[in-house]
């Protein structure tokens, strides 16, 4: 797209993952590993702050999730766990948003896209 301040330029591009959807992402791997619960909203919600705050958010929480899947096994599904996993892995690259919130820049869609639209249930606990 053409830059409209500077003629002759195009506008340089940043993709992010929607942090929304991405902690839709997240809690499905809490319940996969703990199964519904209580135990699956407090390390989902520790790792959303993590996923936000923390510089290679995205990686602690890949590392914490593999950890405890090793240690404790599943009480979800195995396709459920390895689908919500593999999808936090493949856009890892996207999901810089510690760094992302320092330069001010949005890291959710906010009005471009339904909340409803981004969970396939409502988790109005991801929107912290």
């Amino acid at each position: 797209m053409l830059d409209p301040k500077r003629a002759g330029r195009y506008l340089k591009w940043e993709w992010t993952v929607d942090y929304y959807h991405a902690c839709c992402y997240v809690s499905k791997v809490a319940e996969a590993i703990f199964g519904p619960g209580r135990e699956a909203h407090s390390w989902a919600a520790k790792m959303r702050r993590w996923l936000k705050d923390k510089p290679g958010g995205i990686h602690r929480v890949l590392r914490s999730a593999g950890a405890l899947r090793t240690i404790r096994g599943l009480v979800g599904e195995d396709k459920d766990y390895q689908d919500a996993y593999a999808f936090l892995h493949k856009h890892a690259r996207w999901m810089d948003y510690a760094d992302s919130r320092r330069r001010k820049l949005p890291i959710g869609s906010g009005v471009t896209e339904p909340p409803a639209k981004l969970c396939s249930r409502n988790d109005s606990s991801a929107r912290e």
